[in-house]
């Protein structure tokens, strides 16, 4: 039985001392007093560019899209069948008296194969977003682009 206690004391000891390595001898240092205080960000709010009002003025993407809108109506058939060309290959001109000229070529899938890439819609808009000014839209064959600079500001259509 001597024997037995010598060992578990032994036992103790070592683990005690197993420990006694893994705990710091010394507190650390309270970090509240040796910290430079940490400046607070300034946090500036920005409006969302997206949260636009009724009363926002027409974007050229937004020309664009109105466009679409208004003239799917002239491609008569199944309006799943019209595919308009994406904004970025489409033009869309601030014209002189501040209303977007706006020509967007479709491909109409209710006329004949052969006449399919014959269309495009074209829109003369402006004002705001809650109320557009339709100068003219409608739809038209497909020209050149040195047709469409001279249509831009087209004469009697101004001011």
């Amino acid at each position: 039985m001597k024997y037995t206690r010598i060992l578990l004391a032994g036992a103790l000891s070592a683990a005690a001392l197993l420990l006694t390595g893994c705990v710091p001898t010394t507190a650390p240092p309270d970090a509240t007093e040796s910290a430079e205080p940490v400046p607070v960000p300034t946090i500036t709010v920005t409006p969302d560019p997206s949260a636009r009002t009724a009363d926002s003025p027409l974007e050229p993407i937004d020309a664009y899209a109105l466009c679409k809108a208004q003239t799917i109506g002239f491609y008569v058939g199944d309006p799943g069948l019209v595919t308009f060309a994406d904004f970025a290959s489409s033009m869309v001109v601030l014209r002189d008296d501040g209303k977007h000229f706006v020509y967007v070529e479709a491909s109409d899938g209710n006329r004949e194969p052969a006449l399919v890439d014959v269309g495009a819609s074209n829109c003369i808009v402006g004002g705001v977003m809650g109320a557009p000014e339709w100068t003219l839209f409608g739809s038209m064959v497909r020209v050149r682009e040195a047709e469409l600079e001279g249509m831009v500001n087209m004469p009697g259509e101004t001011g």
